[in-house]
């Protein structure tokens, strides 16, 4: 067998079903065989990996043994020359395999090779290569010297770039999204350092290979696509922790014990730095928003109070200091509360759910100021002056939040690149997506052989209608076909997407700054996060009345036992009141799966268009179902 290509998955599945197609794309008349380990992901990429139609070896783990663990679980079974571990969230061009495999038959003092990478738009990646971590390297990097003379030897040591990304070249180390190994030298070197959880294995494991007496060879002949970053986002605490540790775990393995003294130290002072840095940022960004507009909706509330004491002529001080100092924080809080729970301080800042959720408090209010004892009750006027100014300002600052914070996800004109049907389909996804684009158009693709003279007529596309998206339908479009059009318009600024036939999910870099790389579909998903609060507090009040009204209900059910330990288990987060029986939420006391709504469409009514008045039904109904032992 030529090749054994080795795939670890974890919770990346929309990414793991195009790499796949695009490896069969570019397997041609290559012996290949797909072996694939899941780390126990908990979205459905095990239900679509067992009904995949593609010849695909499986390793199901139960838990996540990571990244080495798993990749030696596979080379232990593979069968080919050679060995190809592949990150899932990678496309490869159709001629990659022949060409790779081709240049190791050509060059035996190869042991590994790595490739030309490309991010979602088209620029290239850095980590293609790079060269060993050494104390000085490393001090360039932490500390930016490595940015400021990208063309020095000296200090561009990290990645390389003083060499060009357009050569082959020898070079210290690969990536482990692409790596391409001799089977023999695997053997030879025992595999990857399991130690090594996940990063730095890709260091280690190149490093062994030139101390084994063999080179690592970056080749620039092929690209491919490398969604950078999905299975691991990289602006978290846990990156830097994983990242840099792995650095520690190399020079304590490889460097003498002066140096990695110094290493060590170097690198715990980074992770403390970034980890201090990351936790200020998090901190700063959740809580400036609701602070500013506590402050600014409690200003505007004694902005009212004067307003209203000029306006109808009362004198000075006509209200008690001490209430308003009571009053007005608790009117804000309750605002702010009630914008909370109606998702206002969900991204992107919306000012509709801001809106109803003040709708919603000051409603809140009123009802709570009419049965507050005569002393307490000192204004009405003062609560809907202050919702007024509340609407104004909520209406003008979501407008400017948005502007500020959210103009790089405005999505424009997008061009698609697919026959009519299946253009058409991929059209109604876009409109469903909670930031459809400003204007789709269509271009049907031609041969294969022709495709580079359409590019003078995608130019022409793309000035005339301002596009600013390209979607490819695959396999309308090869990857090499992508690829040509990257490099293409590589100054244009545009934005790539991917798209499968009859998926609905469409992939791409978006922006390197913006997490989530899929389209959201505006579906009212009961998962969404304003959801999952109604929710919660739906089953918090419906708890507390149930245990006032026990005295009544218990006669309703088959075990009062049972009544009262799901009522506290669901008081306690450890059930949830009402829903769909899941690996991966709390058990519900009521299944809808198990009390007669066995209809699809029912249930994925619930699920994709969640309202909580549905629970509030549901309770109701099936009341006597939660004296159930579960």
């Amino acid at each position: 067998m030529d090749l054994s290509i080795i795939i670890v998955n974890y919770n990346v599945r929309h990414f793991l079903e195009q790499c796949i197609i695009s490896v069969q794309n570019a397997i041609q008349h290559l012996n290949v065989e797909i072996l694939v380990v899941d780390n126990n992901s908990v979205d459905d990429s095990v239900a679509y990996l067992k009904s995949c139609k593609a010849p695909v070896s499986c390793i199901f783990n139960s838990e996540n043994v990571g990244f080495s663990k798993a990749n030696n679980q596979a080379i232990k079974i593979a069968q080919g020359k050679y060995i190809l571990l592949l990150n899932p969230d990678t496309i490869v061009a159709e001629d990659t395999l022949v060409k790779t495999l081709a240049y190791m038959n050509q060059h035996p003092e190869a042991g590994a090779l790595g490739i030309r990478m490309l991010d979602s738009n088209g620029r290239y990646l850095p980590e293609s290569k790079r060269g060993l971590p050494t104390p000085a390297v490393a001090f360039y990097k932490l500390f930016g010297l490595s940015a400021c003379f990208p063309k020095s030897k000296r200090f561009g040591q990290y990645h390389l770039s003083y060499l060009s990304a357009h050569q082959n070249h020898p070079v210290d180390v690969l990536s482990g999204a692409f790596m391409l190994i001799q089977k023999a030298v695997l053997n030879k070197i025992g595999g990857l350092d399991e130690r090594f959880f996940m990063y730095g294995e890709d260091v280690d494991l190149s490093y062994r290979i030139t101390q084994a007496g063999y080179q690592n060879h970056y080749f620039a002949e092929s690209s491919i696509i490398h969604h950078k970053g999905e299975s691991t986002k990289k602006g978290n605490l846990n990156y830097v922790r994983l990242f840099y540790g792995a650095m520690a775990r190399f020079a304590e393995k490889h460097l003498p014990e002066n140096k990695s003294w110094l290493f060590i130290r170097l690198i715990h002072f980074a992770i403390w730095c970034r980890a201090g840095a990351s936790l200020l940022y998090t901190v700063f960004k959740k809580i400036l928003i609701p602070i500013l507009d506590f402050f600014i909706l409690l200003t505007g509330l004694y902005f009212c109070k004067e307003v209203y004491e000029m306006g109808f002529k009362l004198y000075p001080n006509f209200y008690s200091a001490a209430m308003l100092r009571l009053f007005f924080p608790l009117y804000a809080l309750l605002w702010m509360g009630s914008m909370y729970l109606s998702g206002a301080y969900d991204k992107p800042f919306r000012a509709q759910p801001a809106l109803r959720g003040l709708l919603q408090g000051s409603i809140f209010i009123l009802l709570i100021y009419s049965l507050l004892p005569e002393y307490f009750r000192f204004s009405r006027a003062l609560i809907l002056l202050g919702s007024g100014f509340a609407f104004l300002y909520l209406v003008v600052s979501r407008l400017i939040f948005r502007l500020l914070f959210h103009k790089s996800e405005r999505v424009g004109a997008v061009l698609i690149l697919a026959q009519p049907a299946e253009g058409r389909r991929i059209e109604l996804l876009l409109n469903s997506s909670t930031r459809p684009p400003e204007g789709i158009f269509y271009n049907v693709p031609e041969s294969d052989a022709e495709f580079k003279n359409t590019m003078p007529r995608l130019e022409e596309y793309i000035r005339i209608h301002h596009i600013t998206e390209l979607i490819f339908s695959v396999p309308e479009y090869s990857t090499r076909d992508i690829l040509a059009c990257m490099a293409h318009f590589t100054n244009y600024g545009l934005k790539y997407r991917i798209v499968t036939a009859q998926s609905d999910t469409i992939i791409g870099g978006q922006n390197p700054n913006v997490k989530n790389d899929l389209f959201a579909f505006s579906l009212n998903d009961s998962g969404q996060p304003v959801n999952r609060r109604k929710k919660r507090l739906l089953e918090l009040v419906l708890v507390f009345l149930l245990f006032l009204l026990s005295p009544f209900l218990i006669g309703l059910m088959s075990s009062p036992v049972n009544f009262f330990k799901n009522i506290f288990a669901v008081a306690l987060k450890r059930r949830q009141l009402i829903g769909l029986a899941s690996d991966h939420v709390p058990t519900p006391v009521i299944d809808l799966r198990q009390i007669g709504l066995a209809s699809n469409d029912v249930l994925s009514d619930y699920m994709h268009h969640y309202r909580w008045e549905k629970d509030l039904v549901y309770c109701f109904k099936y009341l006597n179902k939660l004296g159930n032992k579960c």
